[in-house]
């Protein structure tokens, strides 16, 4: 997944959960691609010229169980006055019911599935209807390799990245 394609899945998180997310739960977001999501640098760079976004990174801290539960939790305890929106993919929502403490995790938070064509989450989750992109992460390295401007493909940081360490070439 390139970039691009990471922004605009986080701005439709944002859109539905109205707040900074944390870097697993937007991670979630790009399983269902099967890349297992971008790497943490990669998604740093993508976001840090945006103000509105924030990276938690509590589940990577030594001991940290790393269960979405005991994250959603310690959310909720630091800000008890706030909703929180957990928002996945939907084929992790298929999964649920393997998760740890599901029932625990919708009683702290709501639920929001970034659904692709052909999926239908049922259950509680509000469902983020998210369309198929004409851009790849693929063309996007032809375009860098061939020497094309790709600059409104990507934020400045990951491209200026890019252009300093000769990717793509």
């Amino acid at each position: 997944m390139d970039e691009t394609e990471i922004k605009h899945v986080v701005e439709a998180a944002l859109l539905a959960a109205g707040r900074p997310l944390t870097l697993d739960k937007l991670n979630d977001l790009f399983a269902a691609k099967g890349s297992g999501g971008p790497d943490r640098a990669t998604l740093k760079r993508a976001l840090e010229a945006e103000a509105h976004y924030a990276i938690d990174e509590r589940e990577l801290r030594p001991g940290a169980p790393g269960f979405t539960f005991d994250s959603v939790s310690s959310l909720k305890g630091e800000n008890p006055q706030d909703r929180f929106t957990l928002i996945m993919g939907a084929d992790q929502y298929e999964k649920r019911d393997t998760w740890h403490r599901w029932a625990d995790i919708e009683n702290l938070c709501d639920v929001a599935v970034c659904a692709r064509p052909g999926s239908n989450p049922q259950g509680k989750a509000k469902t983020i209807p998210m369309n198929p992109m004409a851009i790849s992460a693929s063309d996007i390295r032809g375009r860098l390799g061939r020497g094309e401007d790709v600059s409104a493909m990507l934020p400045a940081p990951v491209l200026a990245y890019i252009r300093a360490h000769g990717l793509y070439r």
